[in-house]
């Protein structure tokens, strides 16, 4: 008896390895091996349609390109506009900064200028003040002369 159930047992084991797969047994065995795989390669290829749906092409790049050197170019002849516009401004400061120190200097030395323009002129009256007297007291002196001279003549 032992035997014999060692012998079937041998058989049991023995007999699905000496059978032979039929074409139709190898297919259904593959295909029920692949169909979670076949199951992940189609979620791949969803992933894969939607990022390229969502990949910009290289007509979207160059458009891209083209509005960021357009803006650029548009940014730069703003900022050169600004800049003019700043140097006019502070060109226009720096006038009226001018205008109010000079309209200051003119109220604070206006009296120191009027004084100092009167004492040149008190000098130069003195001056002339001065030679006229000179001249005075020479004419003088020769009217003296003369006098002791025509006396002189008439004795």
């Amino acid at each position: 008896m032992r035997t014999a159930l060692i012998l079937t047992l041998i058989f049991f084991i023995t007999l699905p390895c000496s059978a032979q797969l039929t074409k139709q047994d190898v297919e259904l065995i593959l295909r029920k091996a692949l169909e979670p795989i076949n199951k992940e390669i189609v979620a791949i290829k969803l992933d894969i349609a939607e990022m390229k749906g969502k990949m910009a092409t290289k007509d979207d790049i160059i458009a891209v390109k083209t509005d960021i050197i357009v803006t650029r170019q548009n940014l730069t002849e703003r900022m050169d506009a600004l800049y003019d516009r700043m140097n006019t401004i502070y060109g226009a400061i720096i006038g009226v900064l001018v205008v109010i120190i000079v309209a200051i200097l003119t109220v604070i030395f206006t009296p120191f200028l009027k004084r100092w323009l009167e004492r040149r002129e008190d000098v130069k009256d003195e001056e002339r003040l001065q030679r006229i007297e000179t001249e005075l007291a020479e004419l003088k002196s020769i009217r003296e002369v003369a006098k002791r001279l025509s006396e002189r003549t008439r004795l």
